[in-house]
């Protein structure tokens, strides 16, 4: 069985306690098996709600999102949107024998850094086979 796969790795930075200290966390989401074709939107705080129901996410700040893809052609792309803005879109890289294995080295690591945390919207808008 053909196994491919997405990880996002999403780093937070939230407040602890009453003080003014900063704490960055590292969420994991994974997508498994899940191939995307064409445009599609992932939305990253409902997955952060869904896989950490206790986390309170009113005070933190979006700094960086790692995505762990390929895409079939090496023809995707991904963008990050963040707050109603666009911050950075990247290709994904992969060929056909590549799509088809699950060996580690054929994923591309995709890094996203927020240069202004924004507490709006968390997207990963894709394109292409990915």
């Amino acid at each position: 069985m053909r196994q491919v796969g997405i990880l996002i790795a999403i780093y937070v930075g939230m407040l602890v306690g009453m003080s003014a200290h900063a704490e960055q966390r590292r969420l994991v989401i994974p997508y498994n098996d899940m191939v995307f074709q064409g445009q599609n939107k992932l939305m990253l705080k409902q997955e952060i709600k869904r896989h950490y129901p206790r986390l309170n996410l009113r005070q933190a700040d979006l700094v960086r999102v790692r995505l762990v893809a390929k895409s079939k052609h090496g023809r995707g792309k991904a963008s990050l949107f963040v707050g109603g803005r666009y911050v950075d879109q990247r290709g994904v890289a992969g060929s056909p024998q590549a799509f088809r294995h699950d060996v580690p080295r054929s994923f591309d690591r995709v890094d996203f850094f927020v240069p202004q945390r924004d507490r709006g919207v968390w997207q990963i808008h894709l394109e292409g086979i990915i």
